[in-house]
């Protein structure tokens, strides 16, 4: 069974069950309205549950976009970076591209958190640049990439002022299915390498 249609027959069930509880004299519980916010063909989902994928006026929704299912990505898969506009009727706004994705956790895609990205609105996504893995930094309002950094972005500080990085390629490695493919680990006959590990990155400066 492919996920999109474990998902229809979940939201089924779900919805037949909060009908039966609804119907139940015994039960006051009233249920949140439920809608599917993007469609198909092609399949959408978000990235990792820890990223943050609301704006800050809960108006958009970033999420990622490919036109398969079913098999684990390979280095030449491109997968779509976009966000949902819950104000003009669940309309997709594509935002760019990146080979540097998974399955678990997409390609790191969310909102840059802390108050000195709230009136920018900005976001940032893991990407491939020949042969390193980098982060792009993206401006929703002028629709374009204002920043490159030098490594991928495993996760960001609160504040918004700095992230951590890891080596995707080794992680791809000891851990399927979290790392990118596409650039080998440059390591992998030796089982702890004293280059690399994990990094604090300054996102205004990349250093």
């Amino acid at each position: 069974m492919f996920r999109r249609q474990f998902c229809t027959s979940l939201a089924a069930t779900v919805s037949v069950a909060a009908l039966a509880r609804k119907s139940n004299a015994k039960s006051n519980l009233d249920l949140p309205p439920i809608r599917a916010i993007t469609r198909g063909p092609k399949y959408h989902w978000r990235g990792y549950y820890d990223k943050d994928l609301f704006d800050a006026d809960d108006r958009f929704v970033l999420t990622n976009e490919v036109d398969f299912e079913g098999r684990t990505p390979q280095s030449d898969d491109l997968l779509t970076v976009g966000m949902v506009d819950l104000q003009k009727n669940d309309e997709w706004i594509e935002l760019g591209k990146t080979k540097a994705w998974n399955w678990q956790q997409g390609c790191m895609l969310q909102w840059i958190p802390g108050e000195k990205y709230r009136e920018k609105q900005h976001v940032l996504w893991n990407d491939q640049e020949g042969d390193s893995f980098v982060c792009r930094i993206f401006d929703i309002q002028s629709r374009s990439i204002v920043r490159t950094l030098p490594m991928p972005i495993y996760c960001i500080e609160p504040n918004g002022e700095w992230g951590l990085s890891v080596d995707f390629r080794r992680l791809n490695d000891c851990r399927p299915g979290y790392g990118y493919a596409g650039i080998p680990d440059p390591f992998a006959t030796n089982l702890a390498p004293e280059t690399t590990g994990i990094w604090r990155v300054e996102l205004q400066t990349g250093e």
